[in-house]
């Protein structure tokens, strides 16, 4: 079967600490941002992307996901399954007074717990859908719909680069319309609350690892809502932390006020204090398996830098996220797995083009070549571990 991609993929969110950094930047007032405006946080989970529209289709992260299968990363999608995504649609067309014939589609993003990190097993999640969430797909140009979304409450940017797409953020008002739905949501790290008081009410968390990240919905009168995400320092993301401690440093030795000045220390903190973060020790495992450092930093120019081949490393499990099970591909035959590869390469490229935030050299022909050449082991060992893990 062909790996065919769907059109109603969520966008990738925006790193927060990459976000703040061009923020501070452009200078900007720090001040109204951190300190006046409120903000709607929620924790970020180590799951997939999962969504589902109100006719039963069910998607994946790129590509859609039969209606037989009942699993998805050998974690049973049952209380996907049965999500009514047309209630859903139902009760936002009447909170928000829409017109039901101007919408051909509504669609229900939500985080998929498919493994055990963190203390998802004590928390008895694994399995669950945790809807962040949603998309419509309108007949008439968005802006009218768009318009009432926000005056109904819900948090929806100013514009939309599709014209026909809708999207709407998470906020109490979509939360309140989910629960409606007996939907589950992630859980409340931050409501009504001004930026600073969400990275000081969740330093300690960050700090020592205990959850993924904050996802942070925000609001400016120039583009109206988006979404950034604060990772913790166990997902490595290297340029991003050169970056915000650039900001930091020029926040520190500014006249802002001190509660920003506090709320920059703190997330410096969760960067550069991991003596308590056991995921970063981890990382750090991981990181050394990859070769000599040494060695890798004489390379320089044309070559890849070893903060590259970390980033595409530890990226490959990260991309593969994204898809089922290596096994599901194995079975469906020798084309279906050469497609999986193919689709791999591209995500791994994809990855090491926004942790850089620099998408013009991901098809040198030095970096494609590492790329394909880690992603093809990477398979071929997974395939045979799978192989034994049968005969056993």
């Amino acid at each position: 079967m062909a790996l065919e991609k769907h059109d109603f993929q969520w966008d990738s969110t925006e790193n927060a600490l990459t976000w703040i950094f061009d923020f501070i930047k452009k200078k900007n007032d720090p001040e109204k941002f951190f300190l006046e405006t409120l903000c709607f946080a929620t924790e970020k989970y180590d799951g997939t992307n999962i969504a589902k529209d109100d006719t039963g289709q069910v998607y994946s992260r790129r590509f859609p996901i039969e209606e037989g299968e009942e699993e998805f990363i050998k974690t049973s999608l049952r209380k996907v399954r049965e999500a009514d995504v047309a209630q859903f649609k139902n009760l936002l067309i009447e909170a928000a007074c829409l017109d039901p014939e101007n919408i051909t589609k509504c669609i229900v993003y939500g985080e998929f717990i498919c493994n055990a990190w963190y203390d998802y097993s004590e928390r008895d999640i694994l399995g669950d859908w945790k809807v962040f969430g949603a998309k419509m797909e309108v007949r008439k140009e968005n802006i009218e719909t768009l318009v009432k979304l926000a005056e109904a409450g819900f948090a929806v940017p100013n514009r939309s680069g599709n014209p026909n797409h809708v999207k709407i953020y998470p906020n109490e008002k979509f939360f309140e319309l989910a629960k409606k739905a007996n939907m589950d949501v992630p859980d409340s790290k931050g409501t009504n609350e001004n930026l600073a008081k969400i990275i000081v009410k969740n330093k300690d968390d960050m700090k020592r690892g205990l959850i993924e990240g904050v996802v942070i919905t925000i609001y400016q009168e120039k583009d109206g809502s988006r979404l950034i995400k604060w990772k913790g320092a166990q997902e490595y993301q290297p340029h991003a932390h050169t970056k915000f401690l650039k900001a930091n440093d020029l926040v520190q030795n500014s006249g802002a006020h001190e509660d920003v000045k506090k709320a920059f220390h703190e997330v410096s903190e969760v960067i550069t204090d991991t003596s308590e973060n056991e995921l970063v020790k981890k990382l750090e495992t991981k990181k050394a398996k990859h070769g000599n450092p040494e060695e890798k930093k004489k390379t320089k120019g044309k070559y890849l830098s070893n903060i590259d081949k970390d980033i595409i490393l530890l990226g490959i499990p990260h991309s593969q996220k994204k898809f089922d099970s290596i096994e599901v591909y194995q079975k469906r035959g020798e084309k279906a797995l050469e497609e999986y590869r193919e689709t791999l390469i591209h995500e791994v490229k994809e990855h090491l083009a926004k942790e850089k935030n620099d998408f013009e050299g991901i098809d040198d022909e030095t970096t494609v070549a590492f790329i394909t050449s880690k992603v093809k082991s990477t398979i071929k060992t997974q395939l045979e571990e799978s192989d034994t893990n049968r005969a056993n």
